[in-house]
């Protein structure tokens, strides 16, 4: 397994790219061609290997982040299959965390829309080398050298082309290694290497100059022997580009089909000479206590691995997959999550092929493995061995953006819903799940509407739990405007003991962003120190359904200043009562207004379309306070009411071609305007009224 393999021959790769791509394709087609998979599964008919979920099966794309591996002349190489629609980004982000190689596949299609720049912002952020990986030129209007022009103009990239195609459309048939000079012609699922056809022989003498060129200008001494006429030796372009990649100062860009698997042996190739290895990588910064320290991959240093994937696999049970940046661990070792400084008892490590677990003794600096059954391990947590932990610090999950109330189809549904949910954010942590305490609302919250719907698929498929999704409650609340007076009393004669409480109230609103204040002003013992707490206890009650639409009140100071009670019939209850009565009425006159929560949003569009984002951020009666630069866009700042984004995910996704995002979180509350007050009152008497 891994762990017999000398680490330079390890390769760590992560697939990365728009959904429809071809990862999973390209994936599925080196693990198959390298003897990991008997078969070879297709996406569009359900029966690829890695994407073994329903509700991946069913939408025909990857929603889980998938590993496999394979072996190949004495290399040992790491697939990470990620997700490419935009809901599930998160999970692409982790796994170019902590692989050494991104792969981005692009489409060789002329004037392809797939939207690759924001894929591209996720690898070009991070400290890993990267390749191109040209798709689809076996397709209609395939196009090579159309398809470069446009990624070098998109991406502002120069990539190293190491091969180019020999033939296109149905004609394309194998690729010419620009390195060698030979062409790989695919047979079945059999490579011939042979000499260049004749009708590619010009298109790749002409990218066997630009490579050298490219290549040479990475090496002083290599770039004064070329232009000085010296003929440079195969191997020595391949090594200079190796260093060139591993430093990241070159991007090579290889082509072919990954469906028909035209290309892919190359790839190989390429994959064990040029990709660095985990001893390649530069050293990974983690936290020692409150001191950065650079980590060295070293099989003999201190253990230091980070979680990217968790699954809960209902038959398994918990399946943690971390990456070891540093150390060697054994199946009985013990470790430190640096998150609690709790013990980790390490028991059955697995290399992983999608869901098939193969068990190894140990795993050592560079591996990809997964362990079993440790409950308080979670994603982006750092296990080491050392006394004082490390702690790899990993990219943090994005916030909600969306959300909806559920509610369970029966009572048992509901039992087992938060169990359920549980699970599912075990393996998700973008996922969040809360009962809101104003509306009773049980929401669902996620990166999409494809995200949230997702989770309640899997809710019924795997755990049996229906539930319907509804648009939730706005939180909306109540204040006043103004000042004013009002007596509640409460009088009541039953025949023996009566009940007394006699309150005058005074409210004004408060400015200094508090939600309550409780005055006690009473003089002469009008009302006992004993009862003011109930009066206060009236009050609060009362402002959990304002007088205005039933909303709760906030930004009030209640002052009691005068009042009335009797020896024998005053109470705790008849106080309380007076006191409700009394904010009640003294709310009514003092211009009662809503409020309405405003969210702080930070939204990145590209250039081209930012007049549109801002103009439908307007029509949301949304506030731009900023705009900042943004690598591939501009970046956008508004104050936006709850109201009118709680379907803007696929909007934006609508208006941006899928190249929008955006983040959302909770501001402060505003007065709504008077007309559209108006109508939510109507509509919420009338929800009211339907209800009783």
């Amino acid at each position: 397994m891994s762990s017999d393999y000398p680490r330079e021959n390890i390769r760590n790769i992560v697939l990365v790219a728009p959904h429809g791509a071809g990862k999973t394709s390209l994936a599925e087609g080196l693990l198959y061609l390298n003897g990991s998979l008997d078969k070879l599964g297709k996406v569009d008919n359900g029966s690829t290997y890695l994407d073994a979920e329903a509700e991946e099966k069913s939408r025909q794309m990857t929603i889980n982040t998938q590993v496999g591996y394979y072996d190949h002349k004495g290399y040992n190489v790491n697939i990470i299959d990620t997700p490419g629609f935009p809901n599930f980004l998160y999970q692409a982000e982790l796994a170019v965390d902590v692989t050494d190689t991104a792969i981005l596949i692009v489409s060789g299609v002329a004037d392809s829309k797939e939207q690759i720049d924001r894929f591209w912002e996720i690898i070009s952020s991070r400290n890993v080398s990267s390749l191109i990986f040209m798709n689809k030129l076996d397709k209609e209007r395939a196009d090579f050298e159309t398809s470069l022009s446009q990624l070098k103009e998109t991406l502002k990239i120069n990539p190293v082309v190491l091969s180019v195609p020999i033939g296109l459309e149905k004609d394309f048939k194998g690729v010419v290694d620009l390195l060698s000079m030979k062409a790989y012609m695919l047979d079945g699922t059999k490579t011939n290497i042979q000499d260049i056809p004749e009708e590619v022989v010009e298109l790749s003498n002409t990218y066997r100059e630009k490579l050298i060129d490219s290549i040479a200008e990475n090496d002083d001494e290599l770039l004064e022997r070329y232009l000085n006429g010296e003929e440079i030796s195969d191997e020595e372009l391949q090594n200079t580009l190796r260093k060139a990649v591993v430093s990241r100062d070159a991007i090579p860009l290889v082509v072919g089909s990954a469906i028909e698997l035209t290309g892919l042996d190359y790839l190989t190739q390429i994959i064990n000479n040029i990709l660095p290895s985990p001893l390649d990588r530069k050293n990974i910064e983690a936290k020692k206590g409150e001191e950065a320290q650079d980590i060295k991959p070293l099989v003999d240093g201190p253990v230091v691995a980070s979680v990217f994937k968790t699954i809960s696999d209902p038959y398994a049970g918990k399946i943690s997959i971390m990456r070891i940046f540093s150390g060697s661990v054994n199946s009985d070792a013990t470790l430190l999550n640096s998150a609690d400084e709790s013990k980790i008892k390490i028991g059955q490590i697995s290399k992983i092929l999608g869901k098939k677990l193969n068990h190894v003794d140990k795993a050592e600096c560079g591996d990809i493995v997964a362990i079993n059954k440790i409950k308080d391990l979670h994603t982006t947590q750092t296990l080491t061995s050392d006394s004082v932990p490390m702690a790899v610090t990993l990219t943090n999950p994005p916030h909600a953006v969306l959300s909806y109330a559920i509610e369970p189809k029966s009572r048992g549904d509901e039992d087992k819903l938060m169990p359920s949910l549980s699970k599912i954010a075990e393996e998700d942590p973008t996922l969040d799940y809360h009962r809101d305490e104003q509306t009773n609302d049980f929401l669902l919250s996620g990166t999409g509407q494809m995200h949230v719907e997702i989770v309640v698929e899997r809710l019924k498929n795997v755990y049996g739990v229906t539930v319907d999704l509804k648009t939730p409650k706005i939180p909306y609340k109540e204040t006043i405007k103004k000042s004013s007076k009002a007596e509640g009393k409460y009088i009541k004669q039953t025949g023996g003991r009566g009940q007394y409480g006699d309150a005058w109230i005074q409210i004004d609103p408060l400015t200094n962003g508090q939600d309550f204040e409780f005055v006690d002003k009473i003089v002469g013992g009008v009302i006992p120190k004993n009862f003011i707490p109930s009066v206060e206890k009236g009050v609060k009650d009362a402002m959990k359904k304002g007088v205005y639409a039933g909303y709760p009140v906030v930004g009030v100071r209640v002052t009691v200043f005068d009042g009335k009670y009797h020896p024998v019939d005053s109470s705790d209850v008849a106080f309380q009562i007076a006191g409700s009565m009394g904010f009640k009425k003294a709310m009514e006159e003092a211009k009662p207004t809503l409020l309405e929560p405003i969210m702080k949003m930070k939204i990145f569009t590209p250039e081209e379309v930012m007049g549109d984002v801002i103009g439908d951020i307007n029509s949301r009666r949304g506030k731009v306070s900023g705009m900042d630069t943004a690598a591939g866009g501009s970046e956008i700042n508004a104050n936006v009411p709850m109201a009118e984004i709680l379907t803007y995910a696929p909007e934006l996704r609508s208006i941006t071609s899928g190249r929008g995002n955006f983040t959302v979180e909770f501001s402060h509350y505003e007065e709504v305007p008077a007309q559209i007050s108006q109508k939510i009152v109507e509509a919420q008497k009338s929800a009211e009224s339907a209800e009783e």
